[in-house]
């Protein structure tokens, strides 16, 4: 199973976040769900939504952000309008 990790494990019982290439996908929902492991998909479409196939650092933030996970400043972009969400 190969899962790229996003935000790395800092405990038992605490969130992670991992992008999953799609032919593990399957399987990998099929081992949380046999393990009574809750999950939830943040993005369905990584390739969609960073249009690079990729999520940038300021993205990575928002989605921390509505995690409650610590935010960086370092990583947002200031000279970008954000709506009231993603602030």
């Amino acid at each position: 199973l190969q899962l790229d990790f996003w935000l790395s494990p800092r405990g038992l019982g605490q969130p992670v976040d991992i992008r999953v290439p799609f032919p593990s996908l399957q399987p990998l929902k099929a081992h949380l769900e046999a393990n009574g492991i809750s999950y939830s998909i943040m993005i369905e479409d990584v390739q969609v939504s960073g249009g690079r196939g990729e999520v940038d650092d300021e993205q990575m933030e928002m989605l921390r952000s509505r995690r409650g996970l610590p935010l960086s400043t370092n990583t947002f972009d200031y000279a970008t309008y954000h709506n009231l969400d993603e602030v």
